[in-house]
């Protein structure tokens, strides 16, 4: 699809390209546009985020070492003689009509280059990559669409037909936008539910009360008014009465304990429990989920479930109950549970869940 969109001479926004070719893109934006026509400053536009810096930075970074560990020459000459892109992606359910649904609505992921003119409807620059069920899993398509991604950082030798010549691109995922329960899915966590409630937190949620006050609601949504990236200068409720929305406080609310939780004794070999997700453990507190506890997490729960001493062992109920406490979602609960089984069936197998 890159060599597609470049071959063609589509214009596309760069973070920052040798000379020759942004010559070659102003000419190209005149013939279109007039001969006093004036090419947006496009770097100026693409990073005006810390985001599009820093990944400016990392595929720079990416092509030095690359050129450097290739006894390319000088890894500079290098890095300045490339173009780079971002890119953004996009994925998300959605019905094909408003009536008769019956579960067979769609999903896609789409890749968007961004056009230099800003017109968000180019039917030039939004690409579909992947079409599914809604209803389907669809780990495999993303992690492959990922994969492509990845491989797009690497300084690859592309024909431009701006500029009539071939040059050396290296493009970076900037974005990967989608709504809450889109989130959820492509982060396997919970989604609503007891430990589901809230973004990136595996907690339990009062739906009668909120973690604030009426005092401090105001105030959080009068600095949001005036300032869209407020700094807050009140962390604490002035009347000692609430969190401010705080849910990792040391007065954070929390939840009972799954009905089949795990509290026996773990397998000495299972290692170490996930922080705040221990077996002794009498009440769920929040915690602010992050990729290394949940592996931590996961890879506690197959180990016990792995085992066959009947007094360290967890059941099925005891798994789920464990990663549900974590916010992790039912898919991967099951998956845990199938390769424990599996490997107990056959022990010698070497398989391998994680």
């Amino acid at each position: 699809l890159m060599n597609m969109i470049i071959m063609s001479g589509i214009p596309v926004q760069y973070m920052e390209t040798p000379t020759e070719y942004e010559a070659a893109l102003q000419d190209e934006y005149r013939r279109e546009h007039g001969p006093n026509a004036s090419l947006p400053n496009q770097a100026d536009c693409n990073l005006s985020s810390i985001a599009a810096s820093d990944l400016l930075e990392e595929l720079k970074d990416s092509v030095r070492s690359e050129a450097e560990s290739d006894c390319l020459g000088s890894g500079e000459d290098v890095v300045r003689n490339t173009a780079y892109w971002s890119i953004n992606a996009w994925s998300d359910g959605f019905e094909r009509a408003g009536l008769k649904k019956k579960k067979k609505g769609c999903w896609m992921i789409t890749i968007d280059f961004i056009n230099p003119d800003g017109n968000s409807t180019s039917n030039q620059h939004t690409h579909v990559v992947a079409l599914g069920r809604s209803n389907a899993s669809h780990t495999a398509a993303v992690n492959h669409v990922l994969g492509q991604i990845v491989d797009l950082r690497k300084r690859t030798r592309r024909f431009c037909g701006i500029t009539g010549k071939w040059i050396y691109t290296s493009i970076g995922l900037l974005s990967y936008s989608t709504d809450r329960v889109e989130r959820s899915a492509l982060l396997m966590t919970g989604h609503l539910g007891t430990f589901g409630m809230r973004s990136h937190w595996a907690a339990g949620m009062n739906e009668l009360r909120l973690p604030v006050c009426n005092d401090c609601f105001d105030d959080i949504a009068n600095n949001f008014q005036n300032n869209p990236t407020p700094t807050f200068a009140n962390t604490v409720c002035p009347r000692a009465c609430c969190d401010r929305w705080d849910m990792g406080s040391a007065t954070a609310s929390t939840t009972e304990l799954p009905k089949h939780y795990p509290k026996n004794r773990p397998n000495p070999d299972t290692g170490d429990a996930p922080k705040f997700r221990t077996v002794f453990m009498e009440e769920v507190k929040p915690y602010r989920q992050h990729f290394d506890w949940l592996v931590e997490g996961v890879t506690f729960a197959y180990k016990n479930a792995c085992s066959t001493n009947r007094s360290t062992m967890w059941f099925k109920q005891n798994v789920r109950d464990f990663l549900r406490s974590m916010g992790v979602n039912k898919e991967v609960q099951d998956n845990v549970c199938r390769a424990a089984a599996a490997f107990k069936a056959n022990p010698n197998s070497n398989l391998r869940f994680i």
